[in-house]
């Protein structure tokens, strides 16, 4: 296999769109942030399956070629589209990579389904330590879809990168994010309880935190041990 392909997995009237960097069957599903844009994961899926690691990216509902009602969504409706993918794709018990929101939405799947996940990886895992205010107002701006181009660079970099660190170009131009999913995103985590999805159920957990991360601050793994028995860093 030279490249990543394309793959429809339809579930209970839902249809998701899966990018596999490798033909095998997944060892690992990878999960974008909160805007969706699995395309935007390419070079990490790409630099995992160079290690040995089979993996794949998921779309959620309203992104890319996922089709699925965002109307009324819930953290759980999210986590249960990413049980439904890991019950057709693989064939054993499976890793789950959540980036940013994508994490917890992980947690949760990992909370409903222990039986069909193996560990979770959080990348930028936020959601118990406030973010910095100008990051998070960034940010918003960014998932409201309105803005304009000349204004990205600067928004992303005051939300979502280190200040010396390279933006690539094709970071801004991602094809399957979706402002609409975002919103949905946001509605849904907001009518979540964090005790709910926090811990991640019994499953192992590595937390990689971005030293600089203004909308994940560092000390937020301080409280993954307590709650997750079996977390690490």
């Amino acid at each position: 296999m030279t490249g990543p392909t394309i793959q429809i997995v339809q579930s209970n009237g839902h249809r998701f769109e899966i990018i596999r960097w490798s033909s095998d069957i997944p060892e690992a599903l990878l999960l974008p942030g909160a805007t969706g844009g699995i395309r935007g994961y390419g070079a990490l899926g790409a630099e995992l399956q160079s290690l040995g690691l089979g993996v794949a990216g998921m779309n959620p509902r309203g992104c890319g070629g996922s089709q699925a009602s965002l109307e009324n969504v819930t953290l759980r409706d999210l986590a249960g589209d990413v049980i439904e993918v890991l019950s057709v794709l693989c064939d054993a018990p499976a890793l789950l990579i959540g980036h940013a929101g994508g994490n917890r939405v992980a947690r949760m799947a990992a909370s409903m389904r222990p039986d069909l996940i193996t560990a979770v990886v959080l990348l930028a895992a936020g959601g118990m330590v406030p973010p910095d205010e100008e990051a998070q107002a960034a940010l918003s701006q960014i998932m409201s879809g309105s803005v304009e181009k000349a204004e990205r660079h600067k928004l992303y970099r005051t939300a979502l990168f280190a200040p010396d660190s390279k933006i690539p170009d094709e970071y801004f131009e991602v094809p399957d994010r979706s402002a609409e999913f975002g919103r949905a995103f946001s509605a849904a985590l907001a009518a979540t309880p964090v005790g709910d999805w926090w811990a991640g159920g019994s499953c192992p957990i590595l937390a990689i935190q971005g030293l600089q991360d203004r909308i994940a601050p560092p000390p937020t793994v301080i409280f993954l041990k307590p709650s997750s028995p079996t977390a690490f860093r």
